[in-house]
């Protein structure tokens, strides 16, 4: 999903007056969507302006508030070395890892123990299983004990809820025995894995984007995650290089705790990424919040990305339209547009880079949850 560089954005570096003149045009890249009619209602798209910004400082975590973590360490592989797990986690910025536990072998209670021992030495741990058949697989989140697997993947995610926890497809474009997603008919999940370094290509985790933007223009409040499978590793620093190549970032009100983790999951008030910070709002509300507006009521777009590795690809997506997109090496971006409103809709940003450590697949990436527009009768 390379595409051309936007060429009202390449006149950026000329002059400040070019600034001033691309604010005022509200430009978009050629063959995209700009201030033309859309939803029967002139304008409906965007409007007003935008601003790169390449000067300033280059943020390398999220504000106060914000906490990140990865949902599939292996228990199995790392829990004769939890000491080294949760420093690999620290080095790799986490502020919580979730620990897939399986339940069928023996020494899971062991396993499990060491989850709890972690989160009492200070460092949350939030006991995970995996869970699947033919048709796909689970990440079952906050699940202590085992999941029947002899029942339909509608079945397994009712459990899941029941039992309080989040359920994400993994690796959902992944080809192989019982490893490819076959049944996006079904929508009671909570999200699914778009980007998964170790186990999908990019052109995988395209569609896999593809498939839930699909999701979210039928109205289902689906979640982009990303995730990274632990193989062995030999140190710490390889350790915490897997971690690192594909987690969430969440926004937490009040205390970092096993339940305000799985709460913040399930509203969608959290981004995927491997470096880069997001900041995106729309009217001032953050990542998986709804507001109300009435018809033709014009809306606030603000977006900052920040990242230590230079990123070479910015979207800004309408309804799984691209409405806004930058092609220039940056390691920082800010724009500020309008978008008129005449039906239900939301809004989401992603960002791409260069593949940093091809062995993981990891190119630079950041995916934004929609921000939900509803319009009000």
């Amino acid at each position: 999903m390379q595409h051309p560089y936007s060429s009202c954005f390449s006149l950026l570096a000329v002059s400040t007056l070019m600034v001033a003149v691309l604010m005022a045009s509200g430009c978009t890249q050629p063959g995209q969507p700009g201030n033309g009619a859309h939803d029967g209602l002139p304008g409906a798209d965007v409007s007003g302006g935008q601003q790169a910004t390449e000067t300033g400082p280059i943020l390398t975590a999220p504000r106060e508030g914000w906490y990140c973590g990865s949902f599939k360490l292996d228990s199995d592989i790392v829990n004769s070395r939890m000491d080294t797990a949760v420093e690999a986690a620290r080095q790799a910025g986490f502020s919580f890892v979730g620990m897939v536990i399986n339940s069928s072998r023996e020494g899971a209670d062991l396993h499990l123990d060491s989850c709890r021992q972690a989160t009492g030495a200070g460092f949350l741990c939030i006991p995970c299983q995996v869970v699947g058949n033919c048709e796909g697989w689970l990440v079952a989140i906050g699940l202590e004990g085992p999941i029947d697997a002899n029942q339909s993947l509608d079945g397994m995610i009712d459990f899941i809820h029941t039992e309080g926890g989040v359920a994400y497809i993994t690796h959902p474009m992944q080809d192989g025995n019982c490893s490819e997603w076959r049944r996006w008919d079904i929508s009671t999940m909570d999200g699914l894995a778009v980007v998964s370094p170790m186990s999908q290509t990019m052109q995988d985790d395209e569609k896999a984007i593809d498939e839930w933007h699909v999701f979210l223009n039928n109205g289902y409040r689906m979640h982009a995650f990303g995730e990274t499978d632990t193989k062995p590793f030999t140190s710490t620093y390889a350790l915490s290089n897997m971690l690192d190549s594909s987690y969430q970032c969440l926004h937490i009100e009040g205390n970092l705790t096993r339940e305000s983790v799985i709460d913040a999951l399930l509203s969608g008030s959290f981004y995927v990424t491997n470096g880069p910070v997001l900041n995106f709002t729309v009217n001032g509300h953050g990542l998986g919040k709804m507001f109300n507006v009435t018809y033709g009521e014009e809306v606030n777009i603000s977006l900052d990305v920040s990242s230590a590795d230079a990123f070479s690809k910015v979207r800004i997506i309408r309804n799984g339209v691209v409405i806004q997109e930058i092609g220039k090496s940056l390691n920082r971006y800010t724009a500020n547009m309008t978008s008129i409103i005449a039906r239900d809709t939301w809004f989401s940003v992603d960002v791409w880079g260069g593949d940093y450590t091809p062995e993981y697949h990891d190119f630079i990436h950041a995916i934004a949850n929609p921000v939900w527009v509803h319009l009000a009768e």
